[in-house]
């Protein structure tokens, strides 16, 4: 009979007594024996293996170690470089407004009549002029070879240089 179901209603009373009477009875001419060898097995590899893993993360540590420390010998040789980078840069720079400057004072010379001392007091003065207006003295020289090219004297060029700035 496929698919049939059957239930069956019991009312039942277990005695208690009996059962442990049987169990005392049991304990007391029975003994219980355990074969700890297994056990012994299985807690020997456990403690094998957490050794092993404590020796990997030792070593592992230490590979943590060295990249730590090359890590920052990077960063070291990048704050290095970035300062030459920075004092290359500063010194460069400095060449080059010395090199404008000398060109400027050059031009100034080729339309003047000043040389020497009187042409670096006349540079001198016109850098002064120039702080007063926000200008450097290489635009100010140029500003006056401007006008001394145009006929005008020295102290007229000079004063025309802070004007028109």
């Amino acid at each position: 009979m496929a698919g049939s179901t059957f239930s069956v209603l019991v009312d039942a009373h277990l005695n208690t007594a009996t059962l442990r009477a049987d169990l005392e009875s049991m304990s007391k001419t029975e003994t219980l024996s355990l074969d700890m060898t297994q056990a012994q097995k299985g807690v020997n590899t456990m403690s094998e293996s957490i050794s092993g893993t404590q020796k990997k993360v030792k070593g592992l540590s230490g590979v943590l170690k060295d990249f730590g420390t090359t890590v920052g010998k990077v960063f070291k040789f990048a704050a290095a470089t970035a300062a030459i980078g920075a004092v290359t840069t500063a010194v460069y720079s400095a060449g080059q407004a010395i090199k404008e400057y000398d060109a400027a004072l050059i031009d100034y010379q080729k339309v003047s009549d000043l040389s020497g001392k009187s042409l670096n007091k006349y540079a001198k003065s016109l850098g002064e002029l120039g702080s007063s207006v926000a200008r450097t003295r290489t635009e100010m020289i140029s500003a006056a070879t401007e006008f001394k090219k145009s006929g005008y004297s020295d102290a007229d060029s000079a004063k025309l240089a802070k004007v028109a700035s």
